[in-house]
């Protein structure tokens, strides 16, 4: 399937294409704002997009998430019923800290009176977590091949910017802060994609692979990581593509400062990336959450539409590019995107 369209709601634009531009430019959102750091007694650094209005709680991911989705439905070509077109929202995982219980209800609530297009609720799927996202491919492929649908939005919505959550994680040193500069900064975001089934679209980018596994030492546990899970995700992907790692421009990945995630794509890389590389083709390295902060769910999406608009624009370094992601319970995907001058 491709990738045809994206939206974009975060701390450096409030659209895909001020999004894109603003990563690529390398322009960072982070700045402080008013999450409170105890332990320098200051204000924390953090992501957040300035909308005309600040609050938080579930009702306000649907906030983000609507002009994300919308830009994906202007994008439909003329003759296309927007409310034919499923929408999948990827939201934090059931086991975040102060998760609300009924959230997926309130956000897909919140998007159908949000949105001017007659959008139902039934159209709407939720799935949890940033490796929601391959499932969610997954549903997609099933519906483009069945002819239950010829365009699917995934849309992933997504704050860490609540004091409470905030402090859960500072408890657990997982945040940066003045003392401790192992952990990532939080931010908040909404990214969304528009799939359609290969073929529909020329010059689209393209899935060519996808594949998830499971890390038996996740970010919390209390073994050392592995780096298993990732591994033999991108080695499953990089399989169903046809190619191997060496074969791949750049890597589009979740590092967000923490040594575990650094660690885990190191031992990934040196796995799989067996054929030394020119030094005229040096392997790029991109992770957006640097720019956007750490915007759990939001960032397959991030990746996916980074990806799509290197791409459109030119400024991927190649025709084939490796991407991962990795939730905190140890679940891991991995995609191969192509575009057309990488089929083959």
């Amino acid at each position: 399937m491709s990738i045809v369209a994206s939206g974009a709601v975060t701390a450096v634009g409030f659209n895909a294409r001020a999004t894109w531009c603003a990563v690529r430019a390398g322009v960072s959102g982070v700045q402080r704002d008013n999450l409170w750091d105890a332990s320098g007694s200051d204000w924390m650094q953090v992501a957040r997009p300035h909308l005309w209005q600040w609050w938080e709680g579930p009702d306000m991911l649907a906030e983000l998430a609507a002009p994300a989705i919308q830009e994906c439905l202007d994008a439909l070509p003329a003759g296309i019923d927007p409310a034919s077109v499923p929408v999948v929202l990827l939201l934090e995982p059931v086991d975040r800290p102060f998760h609300h219980p009924d959230l997926g209800r309130i956000v897909s609530n919140g998007l159908v009176q949000r949105l001017p297009q007659k959008l139902s609720a039934s159209t709407i799927r939720v799935l949890a977590g940033r490796c929601g996202l391959f499932q969610a491919v997954h549903v997609a492929s099933q519906w483009f091949r069945s002819g239950q649908a010829q365009y699917m939005i995934v849309c992933g919505v997504d704050t860490f910017l609540r004091q409470r959550v905030a402090d859960a994680f500072d408890q657990r040193r997982r945040l940066h802060t003045a003392r401790n500069s192992n952990g990532f900064i939080p931010g908040e975001a909404a990214c969304a994609v528009l799939l359609a089934p290969d073929g529909e679209h020329p010059g689209a980018l393209r899935i060519a692979g996808a594949a998830a596994a499971r890390e038996p030492a996740p970010i919390d546990g209390d073994e050392p990581c592995s780096g298993d899970g990732l591994t033999e995700a991108m080695r499953t992907a990089l399989a169903e593509a046809g190619i191997g790692m060496a074969d791949t421009a750049g890597w589009l990945n979740d590092q967000n400062a923490e040594h575990y995630k650094a660690k885990e794509c190191t031992i990934a890389q040196i796995r799989l990336e067996r054929r030394e590389r020119p030094a005229a083709e040096p392997y790029r390295i991109w992770h957006p959450i640097e720019y956007l902060g750490e915007i759990g769910s939001a960032i397959g999406p991030a990746l996916f539409g980074v990806a799509h608009a290197g791409a459109l624009g030119g400024w991927m370094p190649g025709a084939r590019m490796l991407m991962s992601l990795g939730e905190d319970d140890g679940e891991r995907a991995a995609f191969v995107l192509f575009t057309d001058q990488g089929e083959g």
